[in-house]
């Protein structure tokens, strides 16, 4: 710094020798105090500063050579191009030296002026921290630093511009994982290069990634039209026969394997107001289906158009043509059947042996092969218990049950504590008379092993995962959740924290019955304050009945997804891992009650209230939005026609 010092005060020199110009008596005051301040700022300036500085003092060597060159060029020539060249050196001087001691002036007028200030009778203005002060300086020295170099650099001749680096070849980002999977097998199965001792074939993780890629999105096929609600539709546990269940009473059950061919048409009686549910044995043989009374009804899949058994009877009808077995949940007297309320949903244990409801009292469980009630739990929830589901995780030897029901709550259950040990059997006089005394099936009144609360309205429907962790619910309130087990409360501490929320629980809840009302929330994001769910999804709606929702298959899509349908008639397919919504499927002309992806091919079916049972396939140029085609004005017209 000392030497740019020297330099910058030989420079003056020799602007002030040859410009005078008023600058005299400045100099005589300010020039130290002037010059000291400025290699002060200097050092502590950053590096981008200094290296303004330097590029500042080469362009004023440059310029010194420059004219010292044409000083002497002039002194050659002689005559009045000497004095104008000399006038054209001083002014020049006189600019620099204007630069360097401006900094000086501007900080000796400063100080004038509050010294002048200083004696006045008014009291002096606060004067400024040290450190503001200083980046105060700075600030101004690099903006005019900025400035005339800028103004400089205006006049020198543009550097040619280097020719733009050869564009490389080498691809920026990895080729597609489809791809490289294809490579890789070809190449002998291994994912790194050529491994003769593997076998060219994918791994089950490999064909699970690209199962998942094959979602359903077009090419929708109306399977069948029925004139009535569709309510309940699934697979069978192998995929080979699709059945749907409607609100006149009738189950009509498909082949898939033939193109969806009418195998068995199930006609059922002594039904209340609709089929509530309906679900296949694991080894797909029976189909157990129930109604809003505490009964359920068994009845065979084999027979009828069934492949390997054409010669049965197609339609069943109950105990006419076929015979469908009452299984009784509530208590019997005199041949009558006492309301316990209806069973609004219905699955088989993983043996087979044993069926779990829920009903308007709690859970209920039957033995099949004594074909009796096993167990009533009572109690267990504040509402109707409107959705069961059985966990198959560990190879399907788990024991976990889980009950959802309009109070809110999802309820977590052992099987070897709730129906693995019925207590004594009690009993009862139903009607009081004296008369017709009947065992009742015995009840337990157990607590749950956990409790996850989240939702701010009543449950609709429960799909488990089947690896004992996650499973995922479907409510009024118009959310679609996942949950974590391992997040659960447990019963005492669900209660504990349930008193001390009392006031906001209560606040989040509008008790929303879709029978009499609309939802009031509309538009508002209510958050329970026990929320312990992972993660939620929004976008479908649930304004009327018990919509269901499901995980994707895990043979063919590892779970990845969760459908699900809608009162505005669209099925949504979600991705759990962005929670955006993939697919939009439209093709009904009204809700959408329920929806089955097929167990192994890349199908999904969609049963709605308009009768319409409808196939939809993966198509990689598809669109997922229905065009009218001339199908269905065909079909309209016919609607039409026979209503006239």
């Amino acid at each position: 710094m000392a030497q740019e010092d020297s330099s910058l005060l030989h420079i003056g020199s020799r602007g002030g020798g040859g410009g005078g110009g008023g600058g005299e008596e400045l100099e005589e005051s300010l020039e130290e105090e002037s010059l000291e301040e400025s290699s002060l700022l200097l050092e502590e300036s950053s590096s981008g500063e200094e290296s303004l500085w330097d590029e500042e003092e080469e362009l004023e060597e440059e310029d010194d050579l420059d004219d010292d060159d044409d000083f002497e060029d002039a002194r050659g020539g002689g005559g009045d191009d000497d004095d104008d060249d000399r006038d054209d050196f001083v002014d020049y001087g006189g600019r620099l030296w204007n630069f360097v001691t401006g900094l000086g002036s501007a900080r000796a007028g400063s100080r004038n002026a509050s010294l002048q200030e200083a004696f006045e009778p008014a009291p002096p203005p606060a004067p400024l921290e040290h450190e503001d002060l200083r980046a105060e300086l700075l600030m101004r020295t690099a903006s005019d630093a900025h400035a005339r170099l800028a103004t400089r650099c205006t006049t020198l001749p543009e550097t040619p511009t280097k020719p733009p680096p050869a564009v490389s070849r080498k691809r920026s980002h990895p080729e597609p994982a489809v791809g490289a999977m294809l490579r890789a097998r070809e190449l002998g199965g291994s994912p790194f290069g050529a491994n003769r001792n593997s076998k060219p074939a994918f791994t089950a993780s490999q064909k699970t990634f690209l199962g998942g890629q094959r979602i359903p999105n077009s090419n929708p096929r109306v399977v069948d039209r029925f004139p009535s609600r569709g309510y309940c539709g699934r697979f069978s546990g192998d995929g080979n026969l699709y059945f749907a269940a409607f609100q006149e009473r009738r189950i009509r059950v498909y082949d898939y394997r033939r193109n969806y061919k009418l195998t068995k048409d199930i006609q059922a009686r002594n039904l209340q107001w609709t089929i509530t549910d309906a679900t296949s044995s694991p080894d797909s043989r029976f189909l157990v289906y129930t109604t809003i009374a505490p009964v359920a009804h068994l009845v065979r899949l084999e027979g009828g158009g069934v492949e390997g058994n054409d010669n049965g009877p197609v339609e069943s009808i109950q105990n006419v043509t076929d015979l469908h077995e009452t299984l009784e949940f509530g208590v019997q007297n005199n041949g009558r059947t006492v309301h316990h309320g209806g069973v609004w949903s219905i699955r088989y244990l993983h043996d087979g042996t044993q069926l779990v409801a829920g009903t308007s009292d709690g859970l209920a469980f039957y033995d099949i092969p004594s074909m009796k009630a096993s167990q009533s739990v009572t109690g267990v929830h504040e509402d109707d218990v409107n959705a069961v589901a059985v966990d198959g995780g560990c190879g399907g030897s788990s024991q976990m049950i889980y009950s959802g029901s309009d109070d809110t709550l999802i309820k977590v259950w052992d099987h070897r504590i709730v129906g693995g040990a019925p207590t004594s059997t009690s009993s009862v006089d139903p009607f009081g008379d004296g008369d017709g005394m009947r065992d009742e099936p015995p009840k337990s009144h157990c607590k749950a092993v956990g409790v996850l609360a989240g939702h701010t309205e009543g449950i609709t429907h429960i799909d488990a995962r089947g690896d004992g962790r996650y499973i995922c619910s479907n409510s009024k309130d118009q959310t679609l959740r996942i949950w974590d087990l391992r997040m659960m409360y447990s019963s005492s501490d669900h209660r504990r924290r349930e008193q001390e929320e009392e006031r906001s629980i209560i606040r989040t809840r509008m008790n929303f019955d879709y029978r009499w009302m609309e939802y009031p929330m509309r538009g508002y994001d209510i958050r329970h304050p026990l929320d312990c769910s992972v993660k939620t999804f929004r976008g479908h709606s649930t304004l009327q009945t018990l919509i269901r929702a499901y995980f994707s298959p895990a043979q063919s899509t590892g779970h990845r997804y969760l459908y699900t349908g809608g009162y505005d008639g669209y099925v949504r397919i979600f991705d759990i891992l962005s929670g955006q919504v993939v697919e939009c499927l439209s093709y009904h002309n009204g809700l959408v009650r329920d929806v089955a992806w097929h167990p192994t091919d890349h199908v999904l079916n969609s049963l709605g209230w308009d009768g319409r049972v409808v196939t939809w396939e993966h198509n990689s140029d598809g669109d997922s939005c229905h065009q009218d085609s001339e199908e269905e004005e065909e079909e309209e017209e016919d609607e039409e026609e026979e209503e006239a």
